[in-house]
């Protein structure tokens, strides 16, 4: 997978030298599942959440991710929690980011997650533990699907 790989590596083939530049993975600051890579178009929406348009299924299969069916109470119910992580997550780690996350995933969640919920997947990642982030799949009926990650929950490793 992505963990063995090295982020720019050289050699020779058939004397020829080649460069491979390998992604960049984001990782579940809780679990460390890998959920994305910067090999997907990644769209930073409100300097909170990523947008990436990709194929469900591919996204899917690249990091394992499992999906979690939930009703609106346990997503509440659960978002209180992981709200609360992140934030002292982020006060410890980065605290000058605080701000923008509260500020971008309250919009995320408030806005997009609640007024499309029958229009959303949720996943975790390969682990499925259930303290650790969801990725949110957005399938409107006749568009693209769209997943959405929470910026601030991911750990950027040059692999």
């Amino acid at each position: 997978g992505y963990q063995r790989r090295v982020r720019e590596s050289h050699f020779q083939l058939h004397h020829h030298q080649c460069i491979i530049i390998m992604p960049k993975v984001f990782s579940d600051f809780v679990s460390g599942d890998e959920l994305l890579s910067d090999a997907f178009p990644i769209k930073d929406l409100n300097d909170a959440i990523y947008e990436v348009e990709a194929e469900p299924t591919t996204l899917v299969n690249t990091f394992g991710l499992q999906e979690k069916p939930m009703h609106k109470i346990e997503f509440q119910k659960y978002w209180r929690t992981y709200n609360e992580a992140v934030k002292k997550h982020l006060s410890s780690s980065n605290p000058s980011r605080s701000d923008a996350y509260a500020k971008g995933a309250q919009e995320f969640v408030f806005g997009t997650v609640t007024q499309k919920y029958n229009d959303i997947r949720f996943f975790t990642g390969r682990s499925k533990n259930s303290s650790g982030t969801l990725v949110f799949l957005l399938s409107p009926p006749g568009g693209k699907p769209v997943f959405y990650f929470l910026k601030d929950a991911l750990t950027a490793v040059d692999k």
